[in-house]
């Protein structure tokens, strides 16, 4: 009987505190592949000399794109994720093309459609609010900025189930040790 391989290439999204850096970073030394954090790819946008226009979505995070819309709300946090969205497709696509070994590539603001094709994606949420609330504020500042920022990731995490049950996307709820949401992971 073969012996399956997992795909070479393994996309993780999810809003900022979901824990899809943490899972992605295990799942990546599991399978002894590259992990890409996509701030190195938002990094590489923003320091790109060849855009003329400065498009600000690029500087934006998913949960703070929603502020040149208006008032937080669902329809502004959705307006801003596929502003950001938008703006970093060609750089995701860039940096999908130039990896030549086997990875892992986690981001906010990825585009499910866009890599399907290429590998599985997977959408990590965390549906406790409070979980939710302490992994958002382990690596910031809390103010109102934040506190904001994180009313955003919720409305978009709902979002972005929604958005993932309509395109038969898994969705890991990270809820557990990063050990045993990473071994629960089908890789095959």
């Amino acid at each position: 009987m073969p012996t399956l391989r997992p795909p070479q290439r393994i996309f993780i999204y999810g809003v900022p505190g979901s824990g899809k850096t943490t899972i992605g970073q295990a799942l990546a030394a599991r399978l002894d592949y590259l992990f890409v954090e996509a701030d190195c790819v938002r990094d590489h946008a923003q320091g790109r000399s060849s855009h003329a226009r400065r498009d600000p979505f690029l500087a934006l995070g998913t949960t703070e794109a929603w502020r040149p819309f208006g008032e937080l709300s669902q329809s502004t946090a959705v307006r801003g994720l596929m502003a950001v969205r938008d703006a970093l497709a060609p750089f995701v696509a860039e940096e999908i093309e130039k990896q030549r070994v086997p990875f892992v590539l986690e981001a906010a603001f990825l585009q499910p459609s866009d890599v399907r094709h290429v590998g599985p994606v997977l959408l990590i949420v965390t549906e406790d609010e409070l979980a939710h609330e302490n992994r958002f504020f382990e690596h910031r500042v809390r103010d109102q900025s934040n506190i904001d920022a994180l009313r955003a990731a919720r409305i978009l995490q709902v979002y972005l189930m929604q958005e993932a049950r309509q395109a038969g996307i898994g969705i890991l709820s990270n809820c557990g040790t990063v050990e045993e949401v990473t071994l629960s992971i089908d890789i095959n």
